[in-house]
C-alpha cells in the first residue's frame, strides 16, 4: 500500500461500516482525514480519531452541501489528494 503519511483525504460515509473502517485506517497510517457523517452517534464513534470540525453532518445526496464540505476541507488542508466514496444505504 502506498504511504498515507500527510496525505489529505475526504471520505464520505465515514460514520459507520466501511467508511468508518477506512477513516480509522487512514488516520492510523498518518493521513489527514475529513468527511461526512449523518448522526451525532456517528460523530461519537469518531471521537479521538477525527476532530469534530473535520466531520460534516450532511446527506450526500445534497450536492450543494457536499460540494461545500469538500471545498471547506480542501481549504482547511491546503488541498486534497484523495476522495473515498463510502456512503451508501441498504434497504
Amino acid at each position: 500500500m502506498p504511504s498515507l503519511v500527510n496525505r489529505r483525504l475526504f471520505i464520505t460515509g465515514m460514520g459507520s461500516g466501511i467508511g468508518l473502517a477506512t477513516a480509522r485506517l487512514a488516520v492510523a497510517e498518518g493521513a489527514l482525514v475529513s468527511g461526512t457523517i449523518q448522526t451525532t452517534e456517528q460523530q461519537a464513534s469518531l471521537d479521538g480519531v477525527i476532530p469534530a470540525d473535520c466531520c460534516y453532518r450532511l446527506d450526500v445526496t445534497d450536492e450543494a452541501a457536499l460540494g461545500a464540505a469538500v471545498t471547506e476541507a480542501a481549504d482547511r488542508f491546503g488541498g486534497l489528494e484523495g476522495v473515498v466514496a463510502c456512503a451508501g444505504m441498504i434497504k
